[in-house]
């Protein structure tokens, strides 16, 4: 389940723009609402975005449609990252398009970010979220340094496979999508979330109108 996506710098998206399925503390359809009691919070069940022509509904959907396409359409090889950054600043021509999604996967709350320009992906992290406003690091990954937490949730074999995954790992890929390539399915369920549950189904009276489905 999706519960916050966020996208920064990614076509007429110059600065953070965040969608939430998190209610609101209001009381109003609260019936309707799915409560997250481990997390202290609510979730709605349906959500809809409206705007004006112009007014960046389609690139919102194709920031999804990217996101889908460079996890689950296995690899660039020596191709550019087709990224998308605002073109009306000069500051912003340089830096990297930035996407970041928290999922609700079995019963717990994952973060999942990645940064990338045209050549390389320049950061990449997964946290576990252990309350509502805490979480922890599984891996990051920076093209300076690297971290991870995997002895506290995977054995000794397990790691092995994921150090060998993360160094054979190329600038210009995501080390979640190598991991499941190469069949270790520790983070299986995060890819299958973008592959299987991320669906973006094109209304095909209009072009421009576009049905998000996620769960």
């Amino acid at each position: 389940m999706l519960l916050n996506f966020t996208i920064e710098n990614w076509m007429s998206f110059q600065f953070p723009v965040r969608f939430s399925m998190i209610a609101t503390v209001g009381r109003r359809f609260s019936e309707r609402l799915v409560p997250l009691k481990k997390y202290n919070c609510r979730v709605l069940p349906v959500s809809t975005l409206y705007g004006g022509n112009a007014s960046g509904k389609s690139n919102f959907v194709e920031a999804f449609s990217f996101v889908k396409k460079i996890i689950t359409d296995s690899l660039f090889v020596d191709e550019d990252i087709p990224v998308h950054p605002f073109k009306l600043s000069e500051a912003t021509l340089n830096k990297p398009c930035s996407f970041s999604f928290d999922l609700l996967i079995g019963s717990n709350i994952y973060g999942y970010n990645f940064s990338a320009n045209s050549k390389s992906i320049l950061c990449e992290e997964l946290t576990i979220f252990k309350s509502k406003n805490k979480c922890e690091i599984i891996y990051k990954r920076t093209r300076q340094a690297y971290i991870d937490n995997f002895d506290k949730y995977y054995n000794k074999e397990t790691i092995k496979k994921l150090i060998f995954v993360k160094n054979a790992t190329k600038c210009n890929e995501l080390f979640l999508s190598s991991t499941v390539l190469l069949n270790i399915n520790v983070f299986k369920q995060i890819y299958d979330w973008f592959d299987k549950q991320l669906i973006i189904i094109p209304i095909m009276i209009n072009i421009h109108h576009f049905i998000i489905y996620f769960h």
